[in-house]
This record gives C-alpha cells, sequence and structure tokens, in this order.
C-alpha cells in the first residue's frame, strides 16, 4: 500500500476545506461555533480547534482530580472499615452496588482477577461523585469522607456541587463536545479549572502544585483565536499606500 504523506506546512482554509471539514464535522457539530463566530466558517473552524486544545488541557486536569479523589476516598474507607473491599460493608444504593458488579464483570471479561485494587481503577467517576450525595451524607460523608480532605476543610454541599460541574465537564471532553460554550451560555473556564485545583488542593497540596505545574491550560486559553479583520479577508479592500 502507498504510503500517504500529509504533511503540509500550512493548512489552507479556503472554500473546498472548509466545505471538506464541514462534511467531515457534520453541520450539526460545527453549529456551536458557526454561532460564536457569526456564520464565518474559517472562524469557527478555528474556535473548534480551539475547543479541541482546550479540552486536551482540561483532560490532564479532570484525570488528577479524579485519580487523587478515588485513591483518595479508597484509602480512607478502607481504613475506616479496616477491609479493601470496604463496599462489602458499606451500605451502599442499588445504583453504587450495580456499579461494583459491573466494574467487576468487566475485569473478569478482561481476564484479570477482580481483586480490590482493579475494582477501584475500574469504576467510573460518576461512580466516586455519587458517594458525596445526600444518600451518603450522614452515614458516609459525616463519619468518614470529611477525612478525605485534610488540608481544607470542605463542606460535603460544595464538594458534592463542585464534582458535578466537573463531571459534566469531564464528559463533555471525553465525548469531544464543545467545552466553551454557547452564545450567551459561554463557560466560565477559569473558574471552573479554580475548581479543580482547588478541589486537589484540599486532598494534597503537592499533588495540585504538580498538576497546575504540568498543566497548559492557561497558554491554551489565553490564545484563544480571534476574528481576522475584515481587511484581513479581502486584502484587495485595504487602501494602497501613497508614495
Amino acid at each position: 500500500m502507498t504510503q500517504v504523506n500529509l504533511k503540509v506546512a500550512t493548512f489552507v482554509y479556503d472554500e473546498p476545506a472548509l466545505a471538506a471539514l464541514e462534511n467531515s464535522l457534520s453541520a450539526e457539530r460545527l453549529t456551536p461555533y458557526l454561532d460564536l463566530a457569526e456564520k464565518d466558517r474559517a472562524y469557527a473552524i478555528r474556535l473548534y480547534e480551539w475547543n479541541t486544545r482546550i479540552s486536551e488541557s482540561l483532560y490532564s486536569l479532570t484525570q488528577g482530580l479524579e485519580i487523587t479523589l478515588r485513591n483518595r476516598v479508597n484509602r480512607v474507607l478502607c481504613e475506616a472499615f479496616a477491609q479493601e473491599n470496604w463496599w462489602d460493608i458499606c451500605a451502599l444504593a442499588t445504583k453504587q452496588v450495580s456499579d461494583i458488579d459491573e466494574a467487576t464483570k468487566r475485569i473478569y471479561y478482561d481476564g484479570y482477577d477482580p481483586v480490590p485494587n482493579r475494582i477501584v481503577a475500574e469504576l467510573m467517576f460518576g461512580f466516586w461523585v455519587s458517594l458525596f450525595g445526600t444518600d451518603y451524607a450522614q452515614q458516609v460523608f459525616d463519619k468518614h469522607l470529611w477525612k478525605c480532605f485534610p488540608a481544607r476543610r470542605m463542606g460535603r454541599k460544595h464538594v458534592a456541587k463542585t464534582l458535578r460541574k466537573v463531571r459534566f465537564l469531564r464528559n463533555r471532553v471525553a465525548h469531544h463536545e464543545s467545552v466553551i460554550g454557547k452564545v450567551g451560555q459561554e463557560r466560565d473556564l477559569r473558574k471552573d479549572v479554580q475548581s479543580i485545583i482547588q478541589l486537589i488542593y484540599s486532598i494534597c497540596p503537592i499533588t495540585a502544585k504538580w498538576v497546575t505545574a504540568n498543566s497548559s491550560f492557561d497558554y491554551q486559553y489565553d490564545n484563544r483565536p480571534t476574528k481576522p479583520p475584515i481587511a484581513e479577508l479581502f486584502p484587495e479592500t485595504t487602501p494602497h499606500s501613497r508614495s
């Protein structure tokens, strides 16, 4: 098979290219970007590209929170119930019991032993978020999970609200959706990131500094593309300088 060389110095956003990209991405997916770009297709594509870069930076931040949180929760509950498979003792709701069953099945399906550390890693973010819900307020959070935040005491309601927002953002990233929002409803991504870092800091300040030091969010956010002036779009309309 002949190898295709697609390396180009600069991508040209001409009409055939824009039409091809719209066909590949779908008009529906591009709609929020076209609205933000006031129907300028080239600018809409650049906003789409920026959304991708911002999503990449958010992935590392949400990953940092998810892994830090689940390991801290797991450690606290292992100590509280004096065993690794604490979920066999902790009174979980039907949904969370089902989550553990499904995680166990996936591990079996992959040919591994469903030992506790594998189950912990297999459980989805939604499971850990649910443990901060009202169903677990008195028996789990008030007794145990408040210990997850040794650096800065966090109330359950604040944690639950923050985690729900982070989960929504994480899912937008995971499903390649827009994270920048729509016209009149753009997300305050800086506020989202601040909430993520503050939550990680409450669990472990050193980890929060590490995650922040390795984040490209600020750089990507500050480099949002701007709509080119009309003179750049139609250079022939620019008045000629006089000698």
